[in-house]
């Protein structure tokens, strides 16, 4: 047996690089996802609604993300968990995976490079209380934390695509293998590559064409909607003139209201739609939320004209018994007449109760309700007039101002029947209201200090306090009359409490960027490898964060501090930016960036010479067994003996099943 046994001790390392690579790629827990929910750990109780919060998502900001909820990562790491799941899933570039361990609270992220981040991942994680969720156990309400957050950070970014850089890199084979390669036909590796990008590309692909065509019909359905209600609006205004030539200006106030209402909601939606049609481009979610703005404008006109018309033509069929309704009005009147008596006789007994005070209003309901009566009788009297010359339009006019009147007589004669129950609940809104004014008047003493006005309300305001602070009195006069004070005042502070809120609000603003700036700090120094991953830049800026901090704590401006702990914010983005992006690229298996001096080119090379070398001195031939150089299983023959088949680099089989496949994308992971 001729071997070259030194040769072969020496290239020993080399063959043993692809033998580890043709091992299975993935151990038994992570699984094949079929969902972009998988819950094998049984702690999500309604899945669909979270796929459906996941949907939405990915409509918005045209990015996947999975999510998998399982007991615990078993023999995996979390840097490397959710990387096995996804590639076994097979899934694109433009996806993403996240997976939590209930058991042991860990989590495993996996990104494809063209979609989210794993800084992006990262953060979702780190905000809205996700890990404290979680640590309750309510991991569905985490999750859906998480899903808010990538699309709250997603549509705030707006930034360029980079699929088309990502998939720059590393697609080929570097001269150094193409040298070792002489004789093999270059069309077999361009084929391999065209499958790859086919395989990895296509989930990517489907979704952006599904997108856009989604985006396409959203934009003919905005637009058919937007000429068809304006018509519809139109329609309406003619109907409109026709119907005061019929019953009048005032019978039909409420209509032109209805109108003015669709028109102004249509001159909205055509100011959204110029928007869109003019020179300035907007991105694909701009256009779906302009889209989705303007069919909410003309859905809203559609509904306002739907009232229009059935109130013409309610008006109408009164019209065609206009005789009738005059006389059921008249019975109405008579019977409000006839409840005098029993009216006075229920406030009467009130008096058992209630002292005289608290019944001042009530004792006046009677005699009100018998004005607004005979105020009745005079408008039926009229339409009745008016119908028998002819006018049934007019007299509808008549019918409709009897109508009104009766029914605010009905409404008091009802208080005094419900006054024993709605009498003890008006006094407790009393007590309500004079808190409630109160509180107004100490925000008029704190913030209207030399304004006339506002002096003048609040004197208005704390007489009326005095006048009904009492045990005995009047409670629907109180309510009515500690209303309109309030009011007043309301009106009166108006522009000192915007200011004042406004204030407020930025110093909340201020403080929480103060915390978002020290957890940034804090989470950056606790990534695992930091002493690694964080160079001089990244602390330097971590550095520049603290130094921020400390002087917006000192200042004694608001508006200094506000842009101190903004500058710290930026600084603490900044260095987490630098070290994620440090660590994700050391994650890669093999480098595609062309700065190292070839990528997988290089790679694929050193290992391609080691294995013909090895061959050769090994003897490996066709006829033998126990590990041999197979050449004819490069584009897809078989290995006999789980020898290393050339042929696994680009769709063959060999006998051990380990197929290999280009690498991209990039992990971390974590506890909470």
């Amino acid at each position: 047996m001729r071997r070259l046994l030194a040769p072969s001790i020496a290239l020993a390392g080399l063959v043993a690089v692809p033998a580890a690579l043709a091992a299975p790629a993935f151990a038994e827990e992570p699984e094949e996802l079929k969902s972009t929910v998988t819950d094998t750990a049984g702690v999500i109780s309604n899945e669909k609604a979270l796929r459906d919060a996941l949907a939405s998502t990915q409509d918005k900001t045209h990015k996947s993300v999975y999510i998998v909820f399982v007991k615990n990562f078993g023999s995996k790491t979390t840097d490397t968990w959710a990387r096995d799941a996804f590639r076994k899933s097979g899934l694109s570039r433009s996806d993403s995976l996240i997976a939590v361990a209930t058991e042991t609270h860990r989590f495993s992220l996996f990104a494809g490079g063209s979609g989210y981040s794993v800084t992006e991942l990262r953060k979702a994680l780190d905000g809205s209380g996700v890990y404290d969720k979680w640590r309750s156990g309510d991991w569905a309400g985490g999750a859906k934390s998480v899903v808010s957050n990538l699309e709250e950070n997603a549509l705030k970014k707006e930034g360029a695509d980079s699929e088309g850089a990502g998939e720059s890199k590393g697609s080929g084979i570097s001269g150094s293998t193409a040298a070792l390669l002489i004789g093999v036909p270059a069309v077999g590796a361009g084929a391999a590559g065209g499958v790859y990008v086919w395989r990895r590309r296509k989930k990517g692909k489907e979704l952006e064409a599904k997108n856009a065509e989604d985006l396409a019909s959203l934009s003919k359905r905005a637009a058919r909607q937007l000429l068809e209600t304006d018509d519809g609006v139109r329609g309406a205004a003619a109907e409109l003139e026709f119907a005061r030539a019929e019953f009048g200006v005032e019978a039909t106030r409420q209509f032109a209201e209805a109108l003015a209402s669709a028109q102004d909601s249509m001159q909205k939606a055509f100011v959204v739609r110029q928007e869109l049609d003019d020179d300035i481009p907007e991105t694909p979610q701009q256009q779906w939320e302009m889209n989705q703005r303007i069919l909410a404008l003309t859905a809203s006109a559609r509904e306002s004209i739907t009232a229009q018309e059935q109130g013409f033509q309610n008006l109408r069929n009164l019209s065609a018994r206009v005789d009738q309704h005059l006389a059921e009005l008249q019975t109405r009147a008579d019977e409000l007449d006839g409840q005098r008596d029993i009216l006075v006789a229920e406030i009467d007994n009130l008096a058992l109760t209630y002292s005289q005070a608290a019944l001042a209003t009530l004792r006046t309901y009677p005699d009100q309700i018998a004005t607004l009566v005979t105020s009745a009788r005079s408008s039926i009297a009229s339409g009745r007039h008016s119908a028998s010359e002819g006018k049934r339009n007019e007299a509808v006019a008549f019918a409709r101002m009897a109508e009104e009147t009766l029914g605010h007589a009905a409404a008091k004669a009802e208080e005094i029947k419900k006054a024993h129950g709605s009498l003890d609940d008006a006094f407790q809104k009393v007590h309500a209201a004079l808190a409630s004014i109160s509180s107004d008047v100490v925000d008029a003493k704190r913030l209207g200090a030399g304004n006339p006005v506002i002096a003048a309300k609040q004197a208005d305001a704390e007489k009326a306090i005095a006048a009904h602070s009492n045990g005995d009195v009047d409670p629907i006069k109180a309510l009515s009359e500690l209303a309109a004070a309030e009011d007043a005042l309301d009106a009166a502070l108006v522009d000192v409490r915007n200011a004042d809120e406004i204030r407020k609000r930025k110093e909340e603003a201020s403080q929480r960027n103060r915390g978002i700036a020290q957890q940034t700090i804090d989470r950056v120094e606790k990534i695992e490898g930091y002493g690694r991953y964080a160079d001089q830049k990244a602390r330097t800026l971590l550095a520049t964060a603290r130094e921020n901090i400390a002087k917006g704590d000192s200042a004694q401006s608001p508006d200094a501090k506000d842009d101190y702990y903004k500058a710290a914010v930026s600084a603490a983005d900044r260095a987490e930016d630098r070290v994620m992006d440090l660590r994700e690229r050391d994650s890669h298996r093999y480098d595609y960036d062309a700065r190292d001096g070839g990528g997988i080119g290089r790679t694929m090379g050193g290992m391609l010479a080691g294995m013909v070398l090895g061959s050769l001195f090994n003897g490996g031939n066709d006829d033998r067994h126990g590990g041999g150089f197979s050449t004819g299983s490069f584009f897809g023959g078989d290995s006999d003996d789980g020898g290393f088949s050339l042929g696994s680099f680009f769709g063959g089989d060999s006998d051990d099943g380990g197929g290999f496949d280009f690498d991209f994308g990039s992990g971390d992971g974590g506890s909470f």
